[in-house]
């Protein structure tokens, strides 16, 4: 199975909406047909990390209607991070998969939130993980500081999930920590680890590029580099992913974990 994977590396602008959304909606525009073709936009792409929850969650609610016409038009699954709030009243930071003529066919709210951006006085934390079906392949969803935690991705691999999606807003300073921390993660639970970070300042804080795809070896497919405002794109082939598990059988030897309950689209 080919799967045509592609991460968008963004300036992400806090508060400034439309500047975000236009910005990338032309970005996908430009993007050719390609069969079983996902995109993955990086962490709170559209509204950056504001305080203006309400109207971020109105914004956010309105552009996924626009994301499931667009996914549509372009034959493409469009995944990406937004502010949202739940029937309660919490706002969450939810990754949401949007499946061309479907709409949403899966969500995943932010468990483990990052005190150092504030996240735990603006969201509520999420209480179970997501994995989804695309295209045959199972895809598990997480959202940057998670990939800090190995637990989660132990948790995936009991469900031999094949890909993880990884949103993210991570830091320059702790870029080093990141590409260590994913090539770990690739390699333990021998899958695909697709991750797309925003880059330059956005309030106070320098983001790091370095949006990457790395095999289930830990080898780079795709580095996006310091690039700024572009799409980098790879074809991923499920066959050697397969082989190398039938080989090398190690996620049979998993003790069972329970780390919290897994939603499984």
């Amino acid at each position: 199975m080919k799967i045509n994977i592609s991460i968008a590396q963004l300036e992400i602008l806090n508060d400034n909406f439309d500047k975000n959304v236009d910005k990338s909606l032309y970005l996908i525009d430009q993007l050719g047909f390609q069969e079983n073709h996902i995109l993955l936009m990086p962490e709170l792409w559209s509204t950056g990390y504001t305080s203006k929850l309400i109207d971020a969650a109105k914004f956010n609610f309105e552009l996924i209607n626009c994301l499931k016409e667009k996914s549509t038009e372009k034959k493409i699954i469009i995944c990406g991070s937004y502010i949202l709030q739940d029937e309660q009243g919490h706002f969450h930071n939810r990754l949401i998969v949007i499946y061309p003529k479907i709409g949403p066919i899966a969500s995943y709210n932010k468990t483990k939130l990052f005190h150092q951006m504030n996240e735990h006085n603006l969201f509520s934390p999420g209480n179970k993980l997501c994995s989804v079906k695309l295209f045959d392949q199972i895809f598990g969803l997480s959202i940057c500081y998670d990939l800090r935690f190995p637990e989660i991705y132990r948790q995936y691999a009991q469900f031999k999930t094949q890909f993880h999606l990884v949103p993210m807003q991570w830091p320059l300073i702790r870029i080093v920590q990141l590409n260590k921390l994913i090539m770990a993660r690739a390699i333990e639970n021998q899958a695909y680890f697709i991750s797309a970070n925003s880059i330059g300042l956005s309030g106070k804080t320098e983001f790091g590029g370095n949006s990457k795809i790395i095999d289930f070896m830990g080898n780079i497919v795709l580095d996006m580099g310091n690039i700024i405002d572009e799409i980098g794109s790879a074809k991923l082939d499920t066959d050697p992913l397969e082989r190398w598990r039938n080989d090398f059988p190690v996620l049979n030897d998993l003790d069972e974990i329970r780390y919290m309950d897994c939603e499984q689209k």
